[in-house]
């Protein structure tokens, strides 16, 4: 019996500072944004890992 291979799919976001980029990588894994309240700039790198069905 064989496994079916999951494919993987890598995104990158690149832009210019204060555009949003973190932003819109929480709201597409978690489905939310952060407050203005608590938006601070990203020092280094952020990821995040989010699986999703394809049909």
């Amino acid at each position: 019996m064989s496994q079916q291979q999951v494919p993987t799919l890598k995104l990158l976001l690149i832009g210019n500072s204060n555009v949003g980029k973190s932003s819109l990588l929480l709201r597409f894994t978690d489905d939310t944004f952060l407050p203005q309240e608590e938006v601070s700039a990203t020092i280094g790198v952020d990821f995040k890992v989010s699986m999703m069905e394809v049909n």
